[in-house]
């Protein structure tokens, strides 16, 4: 990602978010496992597994991710390029 920064630089601008567990999701699992039918957010506790799970205690929402996005591409982040914001409650600081 550096080096992509660096070379589309100034037209353009390269940044990521690397959102952790997430509530309210549609997300399966692999269909090649059979797993296809079984969404992940139904898992019962799911929301308080994940609380106990970062180090800030809390479950976040697609909307808890969103500003992050909307962050990195607004005007506010000209400055930023070459970035990962991780909107993961903390996950990687462990």
């Amino acid at each position: 990602m550096i080096a992509l920064a660096h070379e589309l630089a100034p037209e353009v601008r390269v940044n990521g978010v690397a959102p952790g567990g997430t509530l309210g999701t549609e997300l399966t699992g692999p269909r090649s496992l059979g797993l296809a039918d079984h969404v992940l957010d139904g898992a019962p506790g799911r929301e308080e597994d994940l609380r106990r799970r970062t180090p800030l205690q809390v479950a976040l929402t697609g909307k808890d991710h969103a500003g992050s996005y909307v962050f990195l591409a607004s005007d506010r982040s000209r400055g930023i390029t070459g970035t990962v914001v991780h909107s993961d409650g903390g996950v990687g600081v462990k």
